[in-house]
């Protein structure tokens, strides 16, 4: 999950993070679906556990109707520019090709060769 601080040096996630945090956990449909769901220690970055190790982690806390609830690790990284970003083609092309130019003085086929078909 990208995030707008830095793990490896902050200590907790910005408030504008938490939301996407706990957006990024799902229960399958087929499971009871959580009533709430709330990042934990106020955004705290910690290192993360069993199959998170090696990695900074946010705990988020999921509340089902029940009231039974667990807790998640939610790997969190660095935001980088390309998560950002989406590049795309100019509007110029509008059928996926390129338009290219040809010098014809530097085209070493005849005209007569690029007409036969």
């Amino acid at each position: 999950m990208p995030v707008s601080v830095d793990p490896s040096k902050d200590k907790k996630v910005a408030e504008a993070d938490k939301k996407a945090i706990t957006d990024a956990v799902e229960v399958p449909k087929d499971q009871p679906q959580p009533i709430d769901k709330q990042v934990k220690d106020d955004g705290a970055i910690v290192d993360g556990t069993g199959a998170n190790v090696g990695k900074k982690v946010v705990v988020v806390e999921v509340t089902y109707p029940d009231g039974s609830k667990d807790k998640i690790e939610v790997p969190v990284r660095k935001e980088k520019d390309a998560d950002k970003a989406t590049p795309k083609v100019k509007d110029e092309t509008t059928s996926g090709e390129v338009p290219v130019s040809v010098d014809p003085s530097k085209d070493k086929k005849s005209s007569r060769s690029r007409q036969k078909k």
